[in-house]
């Protein structure tokens, strides 16, 4: 029987008699050594040509930080981009938010395309277990098409995903085994990954102020109030929603025509988008759990093209006392307890703190 070794060899082998540009989606559950296939590939394929090497996993990003997809280009074992490009997804799980997974990973792709790039590789996240991932790897893999598929698999659990691509006339299936040599991480292990992650990328964050009059603004865009939108992560992104920076609100004015955030230097008079994530970030690169995110509320078209167009008025500003006295009002009312209903019939809620809805 052939040693690991052996099979990534023969792979490497196909994949370099394959017709150019040569797309390989490499892609398993969690610790299956995807990444570790994936960059033995790229050290190998850059000896003959340019590789896309394209990260999927917002969760254990290589490329850029958490939240992010990624691409770079490498050849003869030296990047050809002063800076990857990258897409903004706003939270570290594709769960919840894969529509900007597919849209951003197939941007990409076409990006690499554009750089003529001899070959692309996909290192995908570990979410392909349970329906909803087998619906997105499926169409994701429909929308990519590449010409090769390579499974990272222990037993069949990903039978029902190569099922519609095993009989494809340009899609080639390849079943690796997982290497004995695979050492799960913890998920300890993960979050202290993308703790460091973060507090390398603001590590020299400065605050910037940023008029949104003129801005697309999309994603979990926040309700009115600074409650909902302290330490919530974006984006900030040029015309082709290509991400500059990642950014951590400290206040937002509502309506949103200016937000103040702390992000690493970076061109911010290219920003054209403002892209709001789903999670919230301490400056030192901690998630904070237990904030939650809500859309705004929905306005009418005219307003939706007045502000489109930048033509909304300007909403008085509180001060900075007056915002404190309104936060401690809020917080007061929100602290106590409601006496449950009396003479009700029914079961009463619990409202105590910590209590479920």
């Amino acid at each position: 029987m052939s040693t690991t070794s052996d099979r990534w060899h023969k792979l490497l082998h196909t994949i370099l008699q394959a017709r150019r540009p040569a797309t390989v989606y490499i892609f398993g559950a969690m610790d299956t050594g995807k990444s570790t296939l994936c960059r033995f590939l790229r050290d190998q394929l850059q000896e003959h040509g340019t590789v896309a090497y394209i990260d999927c996993d917002p969760g254990q990003s290589s490329i850029g930080p958490p939240t992010t997809l990624g691409m770079q280009l490498f050849h003869h074992h030296r990047p050809m981009l002063r800076h990857p490009l990258l897409r903004s997804i706003g939270s570290t799980t594709p769960l919840g938010h894969l529509l900007p997974m597919q849209t951003g990973i197939k941007r990409l792709a076409d990006k690499a395309l554009q750089f003529q790039s001899d070959f692309m590789l996909f290192d995908s996240s570990g979410f392909c277990l349970g329906r909803a991932a087998q619906e997105f790897q499926i169409h994701l893999l429909d929308l990519l098409h590449p010409a090769h598929i390579v499974a990272l698999q222990r037993g069949t659990e990903l039978e029902s995903i190569l099922a519609h691509f095993d009989r494809h006339p340009h899609m080639h299936v390849h079943r690796l085994p997982v290497s004995d040599e695979i050492t799960p991480r913890m998920q300890p292990q993960r979050r202290n990954y993308r703790e460091q992650r973060f507090r390398d990328y603001f590590s020299d964050a400065r605050s910037y102020r940023l008029q949104t009059r003129h801005l697309a603004l999309y994603g979990r865009i926040p309700a009115a109030g600074p409650m909902h939108s302290r330490n919530q992560l974006i984006g900030l992104c040029d015309r082709e929603h290509f991400l500059l920076a990642l950014g951590i609100v400290q206040t937002i004015n509502w309506p949103p025509t200016e937000i103040q955030f702390w992000a690493p230097p970076f061109p911010v008079q290219k920003t054209a988008a403002v892209h709001f994530g789903s999670i919230h970030l301490d400056i030192s690169g901690v998630q904070l759990m237990g904030r939650r995110t809500f859309p705004a509320p929905e306005r009418s078209r005219s307003d939706h093209r007045a502000v489109s167009a930048g033509e909304i008025e300007k909403a008085p500003v509180r001060s900075e006392a007056q915002s404190k006295q309104v936060q401690k009002s809020h917080d007061a009312r929100i602290s106590v307890p409601r006496k449950k209903s009396e003479g009700h019939s029914g079961s009463t809620r619990d409202d105590r703190p910590g209590t479920a809805d």
